[in-house]
């Protein structure tokens, strides 16, 4: 796929009946900011572009930096494991990086229990997730189970409850230790009816939240590492002057916009902030500053 650029726009909209709004308006206004060389190209319209580097990384390793708005516990929760009904104090294992260690589903639960939901934290263009098992003395790969994905759109506004879609069961008894799906979407053309045409398969997926089910007992079976493989993008984030975490800025028409509120959805206060953009290079993350001065 041809995208090298992704702009990045930030304005600080007013609160209903407020005046006026905080804009950067042009090159002279970036000129001032200290920025990682070669990964920032300065627009006249007062945008930056980043360059994007088609890094994947593993999305499920740092799932716990980033939070969002939770309905059942009715505030902010980090990214990681959401749900495990049988012996959820190893869950976060999958998601550790650690070789040595596993998720083990309890011999005491039912089968209904073995399962466990990871939350990345925020939506990601994942394209390929990839389910490593333990195989040595005592544990082995599961033989059977399923794994789904879901985009992070709630089915019940009121809970935290998300559509799954399975993109991955096994049809016959498993004996590897490394099983990977990839991940894909289908862009419709613009016809309809009988004239419709699918125009392009393009080779990711919109992912949030994984979940492992197994789909039988097994008692020796344990689960090593959940891995979700994401094409990244910038990470465009709003802070305050003492470091806590406002907002998480997603892109939307190929630019990120703040409208001047936090993750709770609340309008912020009149000051100074910071915009931290965390850009994915060749040879390692690269983080550059901005100072933003909100009025109303």
């Amino acid at each position: 796929m041809g995208r090298s650029y992704t702009k990045v726009i930030l304005v600080a909209l007013p609160a209903p009946g407020g005046g006026g709004e905080y804009r950067f308006q042009g090159r002279a206004d970036w000129e001032l900011w200290t920025y990682p060389s070669g990964t920032v190209v300065l627009n006249e319209d007062g945008s930056i572009g980043l360059r994007r580097y088609r890094k994947n990384i593993n999305a499920a390793a740092n799932a716990s930096e980033f939070e969002r708005a939770s309905k059942d516990a009715k505030g902010m929760v980090p990214g990681g494991i959401l749900y495990a009904p049988s012996n959820p104090g190893t869950a976060d294992r999958v998601i550790d990086g650690d070789p040595a260690t596993w998720w083990r589903p309890s011999a005491a639960d039912e089968l209904g229990d073995w399962w466990l939901e990871v939350d990345l934290g925020r939506s990601g263009l994942a394209t390929k997730i990839r389910i490593v098992f333990p195989d040595s003395a005592g544990v082995k790969p599961f033989r059977f189970f399923s794994v789904f994905a879901a985009e992070g759109a709630r089915v019940d506004i009121k809970r935290d409850l998300f559509q799954f879609t399975r993109i991955g069961a096994t049809t016959r008894p498993n004996t590897d230790r490394v099983v990977e799906y990839q991940l894909s979407t289908v862009a419709p053309g613009e016809a309809t009816g009988a004239n419709l045409v699918r125009r392009d398969t393009l080779d990711f997926a919109l992912v949030r939240h994984l979940r492992f089910v197994a789909d039988a007992v097994q008692s020796d079976a344990a689960v090593h590492l959940v891995v979700a493989k994401v094409e990244s993008d910038p990470e465009v984030e709003i802070f305050t002057l003492g470091g806590k975490r406002l907002r998480i800025l997603l892109p939307g028409d190929g630019k990120y916009w703040w409208n001047g509120r936090d993750l709770a959805d609340e309008v912020v206060p009149p000051g100074v902030y910071i915009c931290r953009i965390r850009v994915p290079a060749a040879a390692g993350d690269e983080t550059a500053h901005r100072i933003i001065n909100v009025a109303y």
